[in-house]
Formats: structure tokens, C-alpha cells, sequence
């Protein structure tokens, strides 16, 4: 079987390595938009920090039983590992924006800003919150992931477009000869 025969017959070649790019990109970003909003938290106040307060509002939400099988699991180490967790998910969501704004720049951005509601919720949501200056980082994050996914995607290379004999659709005279 040839590379031609196992690539779909609505993508193209190089289809996959721009996804591949874009969801690349999507980690930049979310690395990028973590970067920042931890290091404005750092500055500001660290309990605002976006993966500290999602952790602690998922401890809020979470059963007890749930919570006393983590502590005999995990000992000390079950906040290590709900902090791991939701960097574990944030990756998984990059990558998948990334690859999603391959096609629909915009949108991918847009779901960057989304996590950073999240994020700022989250801070706002905290019975120790300082109030909307605790929803910064996120915000201040969120935007720059943004920003950069955006330009990222957007310095990707042109998809390239096969001509229908390529793709196998419509008439090709080599079919008959």
C-alpha cells in the first residue's frame, strides 16, 4: 500500500502535518498562557494562581469519600497529583485547539480565552478571593495563549491543493490508456 492510498481522500499530504503544526501551536500557547498567568500570580498573589485555584475548587466539588481515597492513595502528595491532573487535561485541550484552529483560527483562539473564564471563575469563586484582581492572571493569560495561537497558526504554511485527478475524482484520461 502506498503513502497516497493511506491518506483519506479528502485530505491532503500535507493535511496531517499542518494539524500536527497547528496542535504544536496549541501547546506553545497553553504553555504560554500558563507562563504567564502564574508568573503575574507569583507577583500579584500566588492563591490566584489559574492551576491552584481549578485545584482548589475541584477539592470544594469533590465527595468525601472521593476526597479520603485520594488521601489514603496518594498521602501528602494528593494535591501533587490533582495539580498534575489538570495540567495533564490542559495539554490534551492545547494540542486539541491547536489542531482545531488549523481550520478555524478564530475559534481555537477563542477557546484559549474560554479556559481562561474558567481559570478566573475559578479565582473569583475561592472563599479567600481578593476580589476581581484574583481573576487577572487567568485573564492576563488566557490572552496572550490567544494572541499567540493565533499568530502561530496564522505563519503556518498554505494547505496544498491537489488538482481532482490527484485526489482520484472527476475524468482522467490516464484511467483508459
Amino acid at each position: 500500500m502506498s503513502d497516497e492510498d493511506k491518506t483519506p481522500r479528502n485530505a491532503s499530504p500535507g493535511t496531517w502535518s499542518r494539524l500536527g503544526l497547528g496542535a504544536l501551536s496549541g501547546l506553545l500557547a497553553g504553555g504560554a498562557a500558563l507562563a504567564v498567568a502564574e508568573l503575574t500570580a507569583a507577583a500579584l498573589r500566588p492563591q490566584a494562581s489559574p492551576v491552584v485555584a481549578v485545584g482548589g475548587a475541584a477539592i470544594d466539588r469533590t465527595p468525601i469519600a472521593v476526597k479520603d481515597w485520594a488521601i489514603r492513595t496518594f498521602g501528602t502528595n494528593d494535591k501533587l497529583v490533582l495539580q498534575l491532573g489538570i495540567l495533564a487535561v490542559l495539554t490534551l485541550f492545547a494540542l486539541a485547539l491547536g489542531a482545531f484552529a488549523v481550520r478555524r483560527r478564530r475559534t481555537g483562539a477563542a477557546g484559549v480565552l474560554v479556559f481562561g473564564v474558567v481559570g478566573a471563575a475559578a479565582a473569583l469563586g475561592r472563599p479567600d478571593s481578593a476580589g476581581v484582581s484574583d481573576a487577572f492572571p487567568s485573564v492576563l493569560g488566557a490572552i496572550a495563549g490567544a494572541v499567540l495561537l493565533y499568530v502561530l497558526v496564522g505563519l503556518l504554511p498554505a494547505p496544498h491543493r491537489q488538482a481532482p485527478a490527484e485526489r482520484g475524482e472527476g475524468w482522467d484520461r490516464r484511467r483508459f490508456v
